[in-house]
């Protein structure tokens, strides 16, 4: 199931410097665009190498766990408006072009949000924060990895994710 998906990733390659993004606190964190012009930019490399659809997966998994800045949702709105064609066969909506393009399970927002839950609360116990995008970028890397796990269910886990995010969604204030 996952084989065409992973035929459509590569490497990631590393991000141009930008304006008009999101400016991260560090230096050595990736800055989300936040202008058609900067989308443009952050999508260069992606599709020079022929990868769009990787930046699309980052974008898809940033919107899973919540971390998708509404800018850059409207800059994502935008490129599509100018360019139909990215996903025609969705009529727009990327995240199902994307979902149909990889051939993602109807379980991945789960393997998503349970793997931010976990890696984030190991960095705040280190003392650090982890980087929405660098999640991201981490997720999509372990994803396509030879013999990747990450989607696979045995036995009782997937009841055991959905039971830790529920937690971790409890324990956050509103």
């Amino acid at each position: 199931m996952f084989k065409r998906a992973l035929s459509l990733f590569r490497p990631a390659a590393r991000l141009p410097e930008q304006t008009d993004t999101v400016a991260s606190a560090n230096p050595l964190e990736p800055s989300l665009p936040l202008s058609l012009d900067a989308l443009y930019a952050t999508m260069a490399p992606y599709h020079r190498e022929k990868r769009w659809m990787d930046l699309f997966f980052e974008f898809l998994v940033l919107d899973v766990i919540g971390q998708l800045p509404a800018a850059t949702q409207k800059s994502i709105d935008a490129l599509i408006a100018k360019h139909p064609v990215f996903f025609a066969a969705t009529h727009g909506d990327w995240r199902t072009g994307t979902r149909q393009a990889l051939q993602l399970s109807e379980t991945i927002d789960i393997a998503v949000l349970d793997l931010w839950f976990v890696k984030s609360a190991e960095a705040d116990a280190e003392g650090w924060l982890y980087h929405p995008w660098n999640f991201a970028r981490d997720f999509h890397q372990q994803f396509v990895a030879d013999g990747s796990r990450v989607d696979v269910w045995e036995g009782d886990s997937f009841e055991l994710a959905k039971a830790r995010i529920a937690a971790a969604q409890a324990a956050v204030p509103h």
